[in-house]
C-alpha cells in the first residue's frame, strides 16, 4: 500500500515538473507521470485481488522497480541541457599558414617577466619624419631590386609568391575573368613582384584579404618589402615598409603622378 501511495506522489511530482519544460522534455515527464499513475492503480488492484497475499506480487514489484530505474535514466538523458559552447571554424585567408605557424612566428615578441608579460611591437613604420623622407628609404632604394624570372613556373621557387599567385588566381576565377598571365609577365619585364602587384591591384579591390601573416612565408628583404607593397596598393598614406618596391613599381608603370 505504501508503495502505491509513493508512486502516486512521484507521479504528481513529475506532472508538476513537466510544466517547467517544453517540447520533448515536457512530453517525457507527462508520459512518466502517466505510467507511474497507472502502475499505482494496478498495485492497488493487485493488492485487493490477492487479499493481502503479497507473495504473488513480489516479482511484479521487482519488474516495476527495474522499469522505474530505466524510465528515470531516460528522463535524465532527454532533459540534459543543451551545451552552450560555441564551435567555430577558424577563418584563414592563406592555407599555407597554420595557426601554429603564427604562434611560433610571433612568440619571440613575448617577454615573460616576474609579475607581467610584455609584448614587443613593430618598429616605427613611417616614411617621413618632420617632413623629411627617412634615410632608410634611400638606402633600401639602391639596395633592393625586384626579382626577374624566366617563366611562371619559376614562381614556385618562392613560397610567398606561390601563395599570392594562387590567391590571385582564385579571385580571377571567381570573377570569371580571362587573364593571359604570360603576356602580363612579359609586359612587366618578367619582374615577378611587378607582375603580382599588377594582378593584386587589379583583381583584389572587391575582396578584403588580410596580408599580415604573409610575413611568415618571407625569406629575404625583397619578399618582406613585397608584402608591404601589396598593402600600399590600396592605401592613401605611404608607409616605409614596402615603399621602395612600390615606388619602383609605380615608376615602371609611369604612374607616379597618381599618388
Amino acid at each position: 500500500m505504501l508503495i502505491a501511495i509513493f508512486l502516486i506522489l512521484i507521479s504528481g511530482f513529475f506532472f508538476l515538473q513537466s510544466r517547467s519544460y517544453y517540447h520533448e522534455s515536457k512530453s517525457s515527464f507527462l508520459n512518466l507521470a502517466m505510467i507511474l499513475g497507472i502502475s499505482a492503480i494496478l498495485i492497488f488492484v493487485l493488492l485487493f485481488i490477492s487479499k493481502k497475499d503479497y507473495s504473488n506480487i513480489n516479482p511484479l514489484f521487482c519488474l516495476l522497480s527495474l522499469f522505474f530505474i530505466l524510465i528515470i535514466l531516460y528522463i535524465q538523458e532527454k532533459t540534459k541541457p543543451t551545451p552552450l559552447e560555441v564551435v567555430a571554424k577558424q577563418q584563414r585567408y592563406w592555407n599555407e599558414i597554420t595557426p601554429q605557424d603564427v604562434y611560433n612566428f610571433y612568440s619571440v615578441r613575448k617577454q615573460e617577466l616576474k609579475n607581467r608579460v610584455n609584448v614587443l611591437v613593430n618598429e616605427k613604420n613611417i616614411l617621413f619624419e618632420k617632413g623629411i623622407i627617412t634615410p632608410q628609404f634611400i638606402m633600401d632604394y639602391y639596395r633592393l631590386e625586384p626579382t626577374k624570372i624566366e617563366n611562371l613556373e619559376a614562381i614556385e621557387k618562392s613560397k610567398l609568391y606561390t601563395a599570392v599567385f594562387k590567391k590571385v588566381k582564385e579571385m580571377i576565377n571567381n570573377a570569371e575573368a580571362v587573364v593571359h598571365y604570360e603576356e602580363i609577365l612579359k609586359k612587366h619585364d618578367n619582374y615577378v613582384e611587378f607582375f603580382l602587384l599588377n594582378l593584386w591591384e587589379t583583381y583584389s579591390k572587391k575582396v578584403n584579404i588580410g596580408i599580415a601573416y604573409l610575413e611568415i612565408l618571407a625569406t629575404n628583404d625583397v619578399e618582406r618589402e613585397f608584402i608591404g607593397a601589396l598593402d600600399l596598393t590600396f592605401l592613401f598614406n605611404m608607409k616605409r615598409k614596402g615603399a621602395v618596391l612600390y615606388f619602383k613599381y609605380m615608376k615602371f608603370k609611369e604612374k607616379l603622378n597618381e599618388r
